[in-house]
């Protein structure tokens, strides 16, 4: 950050901090409120999804503040009650006296030198909200560290990779592969072409985590739409037109429903969808306002209860640094409701009770989903499906359905089928495998293939395509003919 910008910076924060304070008159006898700062990624304000949930929850949660572009205003008690959603409302999230401070990164270079400009200010609690921002924090933290600090989506990690604990920070970490395979479970029950697409952002183990699990619960309820899957990744996540390019490719060779986890350049998957007439689902916030018409549902990742319980703490004094994570037991993820009219009020309420039983069993521990594609490929294998011998490295290699070419960073996108073969010794493994895995426990066809008793355990799951519901013995028998392909391993998307 140049010297300017610092300068620049630096007038923002007072400013802000004049606004906040403007209530406070010379004879107000309250003590100084703390200040709390949070350093965005370069998605930043506006995204409709990872920051601004981190935002939403410092400032219209903790702070009971409303942004706009004249600063700080007092949050309407009508605001406030929509800013909360009522599944929360146990948790007790009330306003703080507290006083937000937010430095919008526009490159990386950034990250380090504006959480410097949070403690500068005195900060009691300098959050940086991103996986990458994972070194600036351990950087400034190490070199302040009588300072406090959160860490959203990554814990702090040694030069080998490995996660450790500094004594001055509170990393937070989501398990986004048991949300993503709720919406896959989702997307492979509503679909009617049995074509789905996943677009990601950075290729990261992170996002990953979004792509298999999405994999997993489309092949859970969809087993044919699971071997025809599109994947694509943008290498970014703060631009709109790289996710609208490779969603429309994916609407242009048959996809119905695309799901992203791609940050800003999510809304232009959205905005992609819109205009085909066909469905995007969200991800980390509730996205439906952005397309009402074209949000099927979204993945969310309660950054916002992540941000707000670090900042009650540290307005207690209770700060507690070390790594904690979130998933479905911890309300740290959820779907969002179905609500798109193209669907009926039946239709919409028979998933939502078939979703639930699946969101029950894996917090019951029931059902495992997998993490990592090596995860989701073993638990193929013990349902007789061997995976691809060479997934496609690129569009160069692959051959078969792929896009032109993409935008620099744009992932060519790659159909997800792969080789299959059955094996005796897979299935008597599948048979004694504890707890079963998600697709032997959510999958009518795949449970069969591995020799179990579909009507035990299998939930009630049938796709949601404008007819009928079967029946749960019809749905085990019928749902794939005898000679249909079986579900094959999810092969590794194509590199960028």
């Amino acid at each position: 950050m140049t010297r300017r910008n610092r300068s620049i910076a630096a007038l923002a924060i007072a400013a802000l901090f004049l606004v906040a304070c403007q209530s406070q008159e010379k004879g107000d006898k309250r003590p100084e409120r703390i200040k709390i700062g949070l350093v965005t990624d370069v998605g930043g304000r506006g995204d409709q999804s990872f920051n601004d949930s981190a935002l939403r929850g410092l400032e219209q949660w903790a702070a009971n503040q409303e942004y706009t572009p004249q600063g700080y205003a007092p949050l309407s008690p009508e605001a406030r009650e929509q800013a909360i959603p009522r599944e929360l409302a146990t948790k007790g999230i009330a306003p703080l006296d507290i006083v937000p401070v937010v430095l919008h990164a526009k490159q990386h270079e950034d990250y380090e030198s504006n959480l410097q400009l949070l403690l500068d200010e005195d900060v009691q609690l300098a959050m940086g909200v991103g996986f990458m921002l994972e070194n600036a924090v351990e950087s400034v933290a190490r070199k302040n560290p009588d300072k406090r600090f959160l860490l959203v989506d990554s814990p702090i990690l040694d030069a080998s990779g490995q996660n450790y604990d500094l004594s001055n920070v509170k990393a937070v970490t989501f398990r986004e592969h048991e949300g993503a395979f709720l919406v896959g479970a989702i997307a492979g029950l509503a679909t009617k072409s049995e074509k789905i697409g996943f677009v990601g952002g950075m290729q990261l183990p992170l996002i990953r985590r979004f792509e298999v699990g999405f994999r997993a619960g489309v092949q859970a309820t969809n087993p044919r739409a699971a071997k025809q899957m599109l994947i694509a990744y943008t290498g970014s996540f703060n631009r709109v037109d790289a996710g609208k390019q490779v969603a429309q490719d994916m609407f242009a060779k048959g996809a119905d429903i695309v799901f992203h986890a791609a940050g800003g350049d999510g809304l232009g998957v959205i905005a992609a969808a819109k205009e085909a007439g066909r469905f995007a689902i969200g991800c980390d916030s509730d996205q439906h306002a952005v397309a009402p018409e074209a949000v099927l549902t979204s993945l969310i990742k309660r950054v916002d209860l992540a941000v707000y319980q670090a900042v009650a703490e540290a307005s207690r004094g209770e700060f507690k640094a070390g790594h904690s994570e979130m998933g479905l037991a911890e309300g740290g993820l959820d779907y969002a409701p179905i609500r798109n009219s193209k669907f009926s009020l039946a239709e919409r309420e028979m998933l939502t009770k078939q979703i639930h039983i699946l969101e029950q069993q894996i917090i019951s521990g029931s059902v495992r989903v997998p993490a990592t594609m090596e995860e989701l490929n073993a638990q193929n294998a013990l349902l007789g499906v061997i995976p691809a011998k060479a997934p496609a490295q690129n569009a160069a290699q692959a051959g078969g359905d792929k896009t032109q070419a993409h935008p620099e960073g744009v992932t060519a996108v790659a159909s997800g089928s792969g080789e299959m073969a059955s094996s005796e010794a897979a299935k008597t493994a599948a048979d004694s495998a504890a707890p079963r895995t998600a697709t032997q426990q959510a999958s009518p066809n795949a449970t069969a293939a591995a020799g179990t008793d579909a009507a035990n355990a299998t939930p009630d799951v049938a796709p949601m395509n404008g007819t009928a519901a079967p029946a749960k013995d019809k749905s085990a028998q019928e749902s794939t003919p005898a000679d249909a392909p079986q579900p094959p391993a999810a092969t590794a998307p194509s590199a960028p």
